[in-house]
């Protein structure tokens, strides 16, 4: 099984070339001696993702990931809420 890594958050690197550069994300394989080939990242922005495609690497673009996430929350929220107003009216008596 192979061994996974993190470097963690690498942003607003300082560097004067254009984006969509994989500089950044370079340095990152680098850093934790790894080739791009084998590196995963996720990114939030069309540009972030081009880089990484640009560097080698897997892009995943959480977009999506956090779209559905928070589709979710609202759902249970709405849920919770909804129980709440219906656990609080009270039955007439007879």
């Amino acid at each position: 099984m192979p061994k996974e890594q993190s470097l963690g958050l690498m942003q607003k690197p300082n560097r004067r070339t254009g984006a969509p550069a994989p500089d950044i994300f370079l340095e990152a394989a680098r850093r934790i001696g790894v080739k791009p080939k084998f590196c995963r990242a996720y990114e939030d922005t069309d540009l972030g993702l081009q880089a990484l495609r640009s560097a080698g690497m897997e892009a995943v673009d959480v977009r999506k990931l956090l779209a559905k996430h928070e589709r979710e929350i609202r759902e249970r929220e709405l849920n919770i809420s909804g129980t709440r107003i219906l656990g609080s009216v009270s039955h007439p008596k007879l």
